[in-house]
């Protein structure tokens, strides 16, 4: 099933350069006009709320063009960027519009939707090192460690992707962007219906063989060898724990781990392998019951985004 955000531009006459910049070419395209897309939205399923960026290419080639800035325009490392609130352009959040001479791009897009207020995410991510003139199919993005010696890595940002070679000045823009990570649901609740007990200080769980990068130019997940940490919230009454957190593709037959910590400092740990592994763009409601064994006394409108395609599974233990 393909879902994803409808993004459409129309061209609009932004400015002209300076005289220094008139009398200039860059990568064969003149600069004498600088021209900026105009955004509109069209209808699809669900808003989107969250970051665009847009990194511009050399027609034919992944090599990084740039974006042009400032009062007098020159062309700058930065992408192009916008914060969408519920489908729309904020209109008093700062953008930086795509601005470009007259000519046949590339246009990478990738984009990361903000979660509602009631989820708990950490996302952090390595970005890739942007130069003018780099070439981005050698550039990845990457998870981030959560401590330097650490082998446990954060979630990442709920990333969208596509590609569209587009002659900026005459055609329109439209693309569909695809969401290239995986998301997890986790619901814990104790066995019995009774209160998680207060002797747990903090819960996490943690997913391995989680792919390390996505490539810039295609959104493709490589060396899956590593783990995500998951760190659940207590509900105000303690009786469940939950987060919902988006991550890298993983290989199969992945590893998930409980930890939980207890107040006295016990550490008790419960493994178990997911039946599959999560896939893009699908959401994994992940329930798990725990018993006796834990408790204290034990030993041991316009911007658009498609739906996740959700998938369901319980893990008793």
């Amino acid at each position: 099933m393909k879902k994803g955000i409808t993004l459409f531009m129309l061209p609009l006459l932004l400015a002209a350069c300076s005289d220094d910049n008139t009398k200039e070419k860059e990568w064969g395209h003149s600069t004498a006009q600088l021209v900026s897309p105009r955004v509109r939205i069209t209808q699809a399923q669900s808003p989107f709320t969250g970051y665009l960026e847009i990194y511009p290419c050399t027609q034919g080639t992944y090599t990084y063009y740039g974006n042009y800035r400032g009062a007098i325009p020159k062309r700058q490392v930065f992408p192009a960027s916008y914060l969408i609130n519920a489908g729309s352009i904020h209109p008093e959040a700062p953008s930086a519009q795509l601005l470009l001479p007259v000519g046949t791009y590339n246009l990478i897009y990738w984009g990361q939707t903000l979660p509602p207020d009631t989820v708990i995410t950490y996302p952090e991510i390595l970005s890739p090192a942007l130069t003018l003139g780099t070439d981005l199919s050698q550039q990845k993005y990457g998870l981030r460690k959560k401590t330097s010696p650490d082998t446990l890595y954060w979630n990442t940002p709920d990333y969208v992707f596509a590609t569209q070679e587009i002659h900026i000045g005459e055609q329109n823009i439209g693309t569909n962007l695809q969401r290239v990570v995986t998301g997890l649901n986790v619901i814990l609740t104790s066995k019995d219906g009774k209160q998680i007990d207060p002797a747990i200080e903090s819960i996490l769980v943690t997913v391995g063989s989680v792919a390390q990068w996505l490539d810039v130019t295609t959104g493709e997940p490589s060396d899956m060898t590593k783990t995500v940490a998951v760190p659940l919230k207590f509900s105000p009454s303690r009786y469940s724990a939950y987060n919902r957190v988006t991550f890298f593709p993983t290989g199969p037959d992945p590893l998930l781990t409980i930890v939980l910590t207890l107040e006295n400092g016990d550490i008790k740990t419960y493994q178990s392998r997911l039946t599959s592994p999560p896939s893009r763009n699908n959401m994994r409601n992940l329930t798990i019951e725990i018993g006796e064994i834990y408790s204290s006394s034990s030993t041991g409108s316009d911007f658009e985004i498609g739906n996740w395609d959700e998938s369901d599974e319980s893990i008793d233990i």
